[in-house]
This record gives structure tokens, sequence and C-alpha cells, in this order.
């Protein structure tokens, strides 16, 4: 690839609805792996980027779709990470100085080459090869993820928000990491930190970080058709917003990925889409701001 001294905008298109003010509300789709994916316009070829909050990047290119966009700027760094199954990778560095998006202007958007990254729990299912956009393509902006209606909103910049408690609103702590937000469980009656990452189709906790496991499920008891190894383990995990409880049943990785590194003690693994189908996510990076709202509540204007 070449690098680029002088960087013109290029034009993204989201395949945007109609919305209140100047909000951007993208409709997504769920892949066969239930994960969501968003339709864009890049250089005047349509791709389908799989929405990962999970990632801290702004996006994840092949290096086929890099060929075709001139405007990338290649850095010349890379990037080292470790993902859930303990594989590390090393991925080449971009930036673009600055894109449209539905005649918003977006600046300065990071991201790096895609390979693909995560843990396939299904016998013989195959990781996602989906290009990715992630949460560093949001920078500065406040966005809402609401699976119920299958929408990504990134609001305008000018509107004013009022997430209140009457409609169902919790404002959580602000905690967003390279891993993305980070929320906090309770699992065997213990608290735990979990990454909110709607890149997992289900919810995965790290065994060896659980000092009780006398709660642990067989997969078959929940996925009666099977999920992964005949061995496979779930356990619960709960989250209490205004003192009402929600559980889902997690993966347990019978590995720690993570064992020998310099890593958070009290995390415990990624809080997936089966999660993202229960609460409507706004994260505001502006204010640095975070709230939840159970799906069944209306959408707050």
């Amino acid at each position: 690839m070449r690098f680029l001294r002088s960087i013109f905008p290029i034009a993204i298109a989201f395949i945007a609805s109609p919305s209140m003010a100047d909000d951007l509300v993208l409709p997504f789709s769920f892949d066969r792996h239930q994960t969501p994916m968003v339709e864009l316009d890049l250089s005047g070829t349509t791709y389908t980027l799989r929405l990962d909050t999970g990632s801290a990047e702004g996006l994840h290119l092949t290096k086929e779709t890099l060929s075709r966009i001139p405007e990338i700027r290649f850095t010349g760094g890379t990037i080292r990470s470790i993902d859930l199954a303990g594989e590390v990778r090393e991925n080449a560095r971009f930036v673009i100085d600055e894109l449209s998006v539905s005649g918003r202007a977006f600046q300065n958007i990071g991201g790096i080459e895609f390979s693909p990254w995560g843990v396939s729990v299904r016998d013989g299912s195959s990781l996602p090869t989906s290009q990715v956009l992630g949460l560093g393509f949001f920078k500065g902006e406040r966005i809402l993820i609401d699976y119920a209606a299958r929408t990504l909103t990134i609001f305008d910049q000018n509107r004013y928000l009022d997430p209140s408690p009457e409609e169902g609103w919790v404002e959580l702590p602000f905690n967003v990491t390279d891993d993305g937000p980070i929320l906090d469980v309770e699992i065997a009656g213990e608290s735990h930190h979990m990454s909110l990452d709607s890149g997992a189709t289900l919810s995965m906790v790290i065994a060896a970080r659980i000092t009780d496991q006398s709660a642990a499920l067989p997969c078959e008891a929940i996925f009666p058709d099977g999920l992964g190894p005949e061995d496979c383990r779930l356990i619960p995990v709960t989250t209490k917003y205004e003192g009402k409880y929600q559980t889902v049943y997690a993966y347990m990785l019978e590995e720690d990925p993570f064992q020998g590194r310099d890593f958070d003690d009290a995390f415990a693994g990624l809080l997936g889409g089966d999660f993202l189908a229960n609460y409507a996510v706004l994260i505001d990076f502006a204010d640095e701001q975070l709230y939840v709202r159970p799906i069944t509540q209306s959408a707050s204007e």
C-alpha cells in the first residue's frame, strides 16, 4: 500500500432512515451469528460491516478493501491484540483524516487491517469474516444501539437529549475501554466486570475468574439442540438496574486467555447479544455518559 501526503475527504453513505432533527438512523440486520450488520457505501462500493462495540478501532477493513481506497493513509504502525481464544494478532494501522456520512463530517477515523478473531462455540462453526465498524468510529458522538428496533442512531450534535428515569433510562458509570464499555455484573454472588460486546452472539465468562461454579449448568439445559462440546457449561450472569434484575446464561471458557498477563482480575468476560436483546444502550462519548433501558420501554425522544 502507498502512503499519501495529501488526504481528501471520502464519502461514506450509510443506508439511513429519516429521523428527528438531523439524527442518522441506521438500520441493521443480523447475520447467521446473530450479530448486527450495517451497510455503508465506501468510495462507491457498498460494504456490510459488523457493528462491534468490543472494538476501540473505527474500522477493520480487509486488504482487498484497503487496496480500493486511495484516501486511506497507513501510519506505518501496528497494533497487537489478544482475543478470548488466546490468539495474538498484529495488524497494520491506518487513518482516514476526514469522511462524510450522509452529509455529516467525521474526523480522524482510525482503523486496522482486518483479520478474523473471537471464539467459536458451536461445533463446526467458523469465525465471522465480515469487516467491522467499531466504537472508535463514533468519537465525540452520541449513539443509541437498539436491538428491538434494529437500529443504530447517531444523534445530531445540537439535539438536546434527556434520557430520563421516567422513560426507563438508567445511568451507569461511564467506563469505556479498548475492550468496550465495562458494566458491573454479579456472578455466583460476586461482583465482576464484563465488557459490552455486540460482536459476541452469547455472553462469555472465563471459568477461572469465577470462584463458586456450583450454579453452572450443562449447555444442553438451556440449548437442547446443542451449542458446543458435550461438556460445555453455562453460568448465570445477573445485572441489577434500579432494583430490576436481568439474567443471561454465559458460556464458560475453560481456559483463561489472559493467564500470566497483566489484566484486570475483576474482568470476567463479555456481555453479548443476549444482553443487548434485553436493553437498549445509549453511549454519550461527548459528555462521557452511559445509559441502558429495558427494551420493553418506549424509546426516549
